[in-house]
C-alpha cells in the first residue's frame, strides 16, 4: 500500500476517510432516527422563573476572603415549565451575574422549544450566555430533570446510564463563624461530624496566618482520627509561597488535597503548575 508522503497527501486521506464516512450513513439509519424524534412527546417550554433564596442566619459565617462574614446563605433557583404540566428545577449559586443571565439572555431562548431536543438546546445557551456556567448549569439541570420525567427514566439514564451504584462524598462543615475561635470551633465541628457517621471532612482555610492554623490542623487530625480523609479550601487566599507552606504541612497530616489555595485571577495562575 502507497503511504501519503507530505501533508497534501494526508489532507485528501483524511477528507476521502470523512467522505466515505458520511456516504456510509444510510437512509434507513437516518429515517429511523426520525421515527425515534417523532415518538418523543410533543413538549414546549412555556414558562422560565428564577426564584432566589435567602436565609438569615444566626451567625455570621464565611470564607477565608469572606469580608465580612456572611449573615445570609443563599441559593438561585430556576423553575421551567412546559405546556403538559410537566416542570424541571435547577440551582445553581447567585454570583456572577448569573440570575440576569438566565432571565434576559438564556430564557428567550428556551421559550417555544422542545426541551427533549436537548443537544440543539445545549449549543444555543451556550452561544448568548458570555461564559456564565453557573447559569447554563442550572437551565441545563432544569432541562434534564424534565427530560428524565418526559421519557420515565432516571436523568443517568440519558447519558449512557450510570457508572458506579455509590459516589464517595464528603460534609464541607467547617467554616469561619462569628464570635468562635477557630481553635475551639473546628476541632469541635470535626468531632461532630465524625460522631455523625462521615467518613470525608472539607475545611475552610487561610483567613489567618500559615503558623496559627497549622495548629488548628493538628488539633483536627487528632479529634477526626487517623481513617478520617480530611481535605482544605484556601478560596484563593494563598500567595504562592504560603500555598507551598500550607501544602506541605496538609501533606504531613495525611490531606486529600488543598483545592483553590490562590486567586483564579492572580497574575500567576500558571502557578498552580508548581504547587503540583
Amino acid at each position: 500500500m502507497t503511504q501519503p508522503t507530505n501533508r497534501r497527501d494526508l489532507l485528501k486521506l483524511g477528507a476521502g476517510a470523512v467522505a466515505g464516512g458520511l456516504a456510509a450513513i444510510s437512509p434507513t439509519a437516518v429515517q429511523a432516527e426520525a421515527d425515534d424524534r417523532a415518538k418523543w412527546p410533543d413538549l414546549k417550554i412555556t414558562k422560565v422563573t428564577s426564584y432566589l433564596l435567602e436565609c438569615e442566619l444566626e451567625r455570621a459565617f464565611g470564607a477565608s476572603v469572606s469580608v465580612p462574614l456572611d449573615k445570609t446563605r443563599d441559593a438561585l433557583l430556576v423553575k421551567i415549565e412546559t405546556d403538559s404540566g410537566l416542570v424541571g428545577w435547577g440551582e445553581t449559586s447567585p454570583i456572577s451575574g448569573a440570575r440576569g443571565t438566565i432571565d434576559k439572555f438564556l430564557a428567550p431562548r428556551l421559550i417555544g422549544n422542545n426541551p427533549l431536543e436537548y443537544r440543539k438546546l445545549w449549543r444555543s445557551l451556550w452561544g448568548p450566555n458570555f461564559g456564565n456556567g453557573l447559569a447554563t448549569g442550572a437551565v441545563e439541570m432544569a432541562i434534564n430533570d424534565i427530560r428524565g420525567k418526559a421519557l420515565g427514566m432516571p436523568v443517568a439514564e440519558l447519558f449512557g446510564g450510570r457508572f458506579r451504584d455509590k459516589v464517595p462524598v464528603y460534609v464541607s462543615a467547617l467554616d469561619y463563624v462569628e464570635g468562635i475561635d477557630i481553635e475551639k470551633w473546628y476541632p469541635m465541628r470535626a468531632e461532630k461530624m465524625v460522631k455523625a457517621g462521615h467518613k470525608a471532612i472539607k475545611m475552610r482555610l487561610g483567613r489567618y496566618s500559615v503558623a496559627r492554623e497549622v495548629k488548628v490542623i493538628k488539633s483536627i487530625r487528632k479529634a477526626a482520627g487517623p481513617d478520617v480523609k480530611l481535605m482544605a479550601d484556601g478560596n484563593g487566599a494563598y500567595t504562592m509561597g504560603n500555598a507551598l507552606k500550607m501544602a506541605h504541612h496538609l501533606r504531613d497530616f495525611g490531606f486529600e488535597f488543598l483545592e483553590e489555595p490562590m486567586p483564579q485571577r492572580s497574575n500567576n495562575y500558571p502557578g498552580y503548575d508548581r504547587l503540583r
